[in-house]
This record gives structure tokens, sequence and C-alpha cells, in this order.
């Protein structure tokens, strides 16, 4: 039996945890009114598990597409996939409707959106392999004055920068795979988390490079090669976005130095505007050491990211005056 799961509504930011729909107790039974919203392959779904609060915490329910006061409205996504919006006004459903909670319904629903962006970082892997096997077929047959485009240097530099990339995330998805494996937890989360983070980037780095690289013939839905970047792009939107609640950290700020982590990644902007972000800032020294041993004491960061305010970075000088040797070595090995 096919089945969708609704989870996100309109206005909540992918925080599945503050559902505005309700389960109003009806008897034995409950009574559901609420809208649901981003339902994925919810047009062929025969039911849906609807996630309620209820008065003791969030409850997950299994709805049939057909009940009555439930209307599913479908609409098209851009990977050519189609979503539904669906809106319960009072829909009575027994007791036994209830799938999980209260008690543990906050919990199902954490662990069950992990798993799918584990999924869908796996996905998208398989799709940049895919799509650079098909840019290097091309490029093969492919003529440009009377020679392949595969013994043109540059786009041999592209691709073998694309196979370096599609091996990182490989890498990736693979430690998620086997953090997963040793069981569920934080470390597990964090490990998907960086997973989906490497695929979203990836994702979106291969299919537009698949698309260039076959020209003009790229940009039509006729020869298929786009499909890699639409589908990486709604993969992203939904399963990247919907983790954002479940993701452990925060922001700190030290003088022009600001930390901010999300999942395994910790992202270290330099703030110092009159000296166009430069290491030799006052202050900026101070705040990047402070910052790279922050991420060394957190066993659960894998990716530290280096960036400047508004898009403007100048090192002035060499980054490893930040850090001792030990500590570089400590960063590489994880």
């Amino acid at each position: 039996t096919p089945v969708a799961v609704a989870a996100m509504e309109p206005g909540a930011r992918w925080d599945l945890t503050s559902p505005e729909t309700r389960a109003e107790p009806d008897g034995t039974g409950v009574r559901l009114t609420g809208t649901k919203v981003h339902v994925a392959d919810g047009a062929s779904a025969e039911v849906f598990i609807v996630s309620a609060r209820t008065d003791r915490g969030i409850g997950l329910f299994l709805v049939p597409a057909g009940a009555e006061g439930l209307t599913v409205t479908p609409y098209p996504v851009t990977d050519g996939t189609t979503w539904v919006t669906l809106k319960a006004d009072g829909i009575a459903l027994p007791g036994s409707a209830r799938l999980i909670g209260p008690d543990d319904g906050a919990a199902t629903l954490d662990k069950a959106f992990t798993l799918a962006a584990f999924a869908a970082s796996a996905e998208i892997l398989g799709s940049c392999e895919a799509a650079l096997t098909h840019t290097l077929d091309y490029l093969r047959t492919r003529k440009q004055f009377g020679s392949p485009l595969a013994t043109k240097q540059a786009l041999q530099f592209r691709a073998a920068d694309l196979h370096t990339d599609i091996e990182m995330l490989s890498s990736q998805v693979v430690g998620a795979a086997n953090a997963l494996a040793s069981g569920y937890n934080r470390n597990a989360r964090a490990n998907v988390a960086a997973a989906m983070c490497l695929a979203v980037q990836t994702g979106d780095l291969v299919g537009r490079e698949a698309i260039h690289m076959h020209g003009a013939i790229g940009m039509t839905r006729e020869l298929g090669i786009g499909q890699h970047l639409l589908r990486a792009d709604v993969l992203a939107r939904r399963t990247l976005q919907s983790s954002i609640h479940r993701i452990r950290g925060g922001r700190r700020m030290s003088g022009p130095v600001h930390t901010e982590i999300n999942g395994a990644v910790t992202t270290v902007t330099v703030d110092a505007p009159d000296y166009r972000n430069s290491m030799g800032a006052p202050g900026v020294r101070e705040g990047l050491t402070g910052a790279v041993e922050g991420f060394e004491a957190d066993d659960t960061q894998r990716v530290l990211v280096l960036t400047g305010a508004n898009g403007v970075f100048s090192a002035g000088g060499n980054l490893k005056v930040l850090v001792n040797i030990k500590t570089r070595a400590q960063m590489a090995d994880r």
C-alpha cells in the first residue's frame, strides 16, 4: 500500500516538533483538524501518516486518502514528481488509527527524517555518478574541430575535479552509513547531517557542470542530463531543510569572529570590514584560535569552513599561525 508522510505545516519553517494540527478526543477515537504541506509522493498515496498534537504530546495517525473531511490538493514539483497539500476538517478516526505516540511521536519523526536525509544523500551520490558517466560518454563522442571534446585538456581537468568531489561525497555517505549501523545517536545524526550538507553542494556542482559540458543541448529536457540537478535541488529543499530543527548547535561571537554550527559543519566567519576581513585585523587571530579550539573539542564536528562576511576574505598571513601541528594533525585525522 503506497504511504506518504505528512509532517510539515505552513509557516513552521520545517519544525516538526510543534504541529498546529490537532487530534481532539472523540469517544474512543479522535478528530483530526489542520493543514499539512509539502507531502512528497502524496498523489499516489492510499494512506497518509499524519503528525498531530494531542493533549499529551505528538502522535502519528494513519489517515486513508479517501477519508471524509480530507482534501488532497496536488501540485507539480520541478523534478517531475507530484506533491500534495492536505487539509483535514474534523476527520473522525478510530483509536486504532494512532500509529505512534504520544510519548515517542517526536523521537520517531526525528529518526525517520534522519534516515530520509541519509537516503537522499545516497540518492544524490548515485545521481552524481550517473551524471558524470553520461557526461564522459558525451565528451568522448562529440567532436569539435575534428577531435573529440574529451581530448580538450580544460574539459579533462573539469571532469577530474568532479570525480574527486564525487569520491569525497562517497566517503562521507559511507561514513554516515557506518555511523547509523553502530546505532542511532547524536554521532549518527551528525554524520548524516554532514553527508547531506556535502551532497547538496556536490549535487548542485555536478548537475550544473554536466549541463555546461554538454553545451546548449544540455539545457533541453529531452536530453535529460538536467534532471540530475533538478532532483538534487528538490531533495535539498525538502530533506536538508527539514533537518534544520534537529541540528544541534548554535551561534557564538568572539569580537570580529562569528562561529555557527549546523550539524557536523562549523562555519567561522571573519567580520572586520574596515580591514577587509584580514587575519591581521584586531581580535581576529584570537577569535579564530578560539573557534578552532572549540571545533577540536567537539567530537560531533567534521568540517571546518573559514570565510569572510559579505563574501570578502583576505588571509593576510599563514593559517598555520592559528594552531599547532598537533591540532592540525588531529583535525586531519577526523
